[in-house]
């Protein structure tokens, strides 16, 4: 078989003392489909000696960058400011100096795929200092992950059925645990740093697909 895998086999004795062999075995299953969502988080920080003029400064990039959004095509719907914080610290990188930093969360989610390219350069040209966790996933995973767990199942009824052949056996299902489900959302860019460009869109591939697996353990009874 193409693939290895652990098998191990388990006695039970009944009040009878009559034995039953069982055979206990993982099957995992996954499927892929074409994302339909873009999702982007865009943060807006400022520094400065004063509180005031920070918070101004942040929120004047703030509502510049959703103006630029907005005129890009997006709604509010689409869109969430978020995570506002001010501090005061020191700034090791300037002689230690004590300053005031403000930050603000610009959250995207949207299924306009195709411009993703043209929304991150227009968070690059809004004066957005990082734009991270740029992915592709799927808005509804449902039916995607009860076909993963399927396959899954399959997957494990196959094995065992390989083991009970060597026998002369036959297998029937005694227990089914569902171990987990995992989304593999491609992740394109981690993170952007702004740059300038004379690009009305920032170069970026749309994935193809995203991956959804599932994990099951699953315990048949082997039989003549």
């Amino acid at each position: 078989m193409k693939k290895n895998f652990f098998i191990f086999f388990l006695l039970l004795s009944s009040l009878s003392f009559s034995k039953e062999a069982i055979i206990s075995v993982m099957g995992k299953g996954s499927v892929k489909e074409k994302p339909d969502t873009f999702e982007v988080i865009a943060v807006v920080e400022t520094q400065g000696k004063d509180s005031k003029v920070v918070i101004d400064e942040n929120t004047k990039i703030v509502n510049s960058t959703l103006d630029n959004l907005f005129k890009q095509g997006l709604n509010k719907d689409e869109i969430k400011v978020t995570d506002y914080t001010l501090d005061q610290r020191r700034d090791y990188t300037d002689n230690k100096e004590l300053k005031y930093f403000a930050s603000n969360y610009i959250l995207i989610k949207t299924d306009k795929i195709t411009e993703a390219g043209k929304i991150l350069q227009t968070l690059n040209e809004s004066s957005v200092q990082n734009i991270r966790n740029v992915s592709f996933s799927i808005s509804n995973t449902k039916d995607l992950e009860k076909k993963a767990y399927q396959l899954a199942y399959n997957d494990a009824k196959e094995k065992a059925m390989a083991v009970a052949e060597l026998e002369k056996l036959t297998v029937s299902p005694k227990d089914i645990n569902f171990e987990y489900i995992h989304s593999v959302s491609p992740q394109m860019l981690k993170q952007l740093s702004v740059a300038d460009s004379n690009s009305n869109s920032v170069p970026i591939t749309i994935a193809e697909n995203v991956e959804i697996s599932a994990t099951v353990r699953a315990t048949f009874y082997l039989q003549k």
